[in-house]
């Protein structure tokens, strides 16, 4: 299933301006933005019983101005309950891993990000539901080789 644009700036030049895209169902949905560190207003946020959030964010060092900027939004996620680790491929390559960036949501629907080469985010595909157990996989093994967010950033914040 296709993602579509529900919401976003139709002016935008550089296509980084907040976007909200949703499923064709309108069961699942990608919100491209700027990254929101305000405890309280990620406090709002808030999640149903029983839910949780975790990213394993797969880099590779020396970090970017841009992700030290992106990783200096994650204490603010972390305090608003999300999990959040780091693989370093230059410090502990992990076999067995995509090369590509995927969503996963509620262990059943998987969607691959597809970006320019230049890195902006121009679209995600959700991925047919033979493909869930295969990204379960890539999933352990991320989760199981993480570092978390605050034992790596002691050692990499600028």
């Amino acid at each position: 299933m296709a993602l579509r644009k529900l919401s976003g700036d139709s002016d935008c030049k550089s296509g980084t301006c907040p976007t909200l895209w949703g499923t064709e169902d309108n069961t699942a949905f990608l919100v491209q933005g700027y990254v929101v560190t305000d405890p309280e207003q990620l406090a709002q946020i808030g999640l149903p019983e029983g839910k949780t959030v975790a990213r394993v964010h797969v880099l590779t060092s020396p970090l970017t101005d841009y992700l030290r900027y992106e990783l200096s939004a994650y204490p603010g996620n972390i305090t608003a309950g999300e999990t959040i680790g780091i693989i370093d491929r230059a410090a502990r390559p992990v076999a067995g891993l995509p090369d590509h960036d995927f969503w996963l949501f509620d262990d059943t629907d998987v969607y691959r990000m597809h970006y320019t080469t230049d890195g902006k985010f121009i679209g995600a595909e959700q991925l047919p539901s033979e493909a869930t157990p295969e990204y379960l996989r890539y999933q352990q093994i991320a989760e199981t080789h993480a570092v978390p967010f605050a034992e790596y950033w002691r050692q990499h914040r600028p």
